[in-house]
């Protein structure tokens, strides 16, 4: 076992942004597919002003979440929301 190295995002880039949209929006898209089966979605936190990576297992912000530091929605957002 070869443990991982864990790098903190600088800079949440428009090709970063771009990517995350596609896999929330595939994400979503699955969980379309099987809302017979899912009934809800739940996420640890809403904007990347503070998430559940803060501090774990270092101080890193990969930008994981719907919402930018500022609260505004990000590409992601939109991805879910409009299908």
């Amino acid at each position: 076992w070869k443990e991982k190295k864990w790098e903190p995002v600088k800079d949440f880039t428009g090709e970063l942004e771009g990517s995350q949209a596609d896999y929330y929006k595939a994400i979503f898209t699955l969980f379309r597919e099987y809302s017979e089966h899912i009934t809800e979605v739940t996420f640890w936190g809403i904007s990347d002003k503070m998430t559940w990576l803060d501090h774990f297992p270092i101080n890193r912000n990969n930008y994981p979440l719907l919402f930018d530091d500022d609260y505004n929605a990000k590409k992601a957002y939109y991805a879910i929301i409009d299908f």
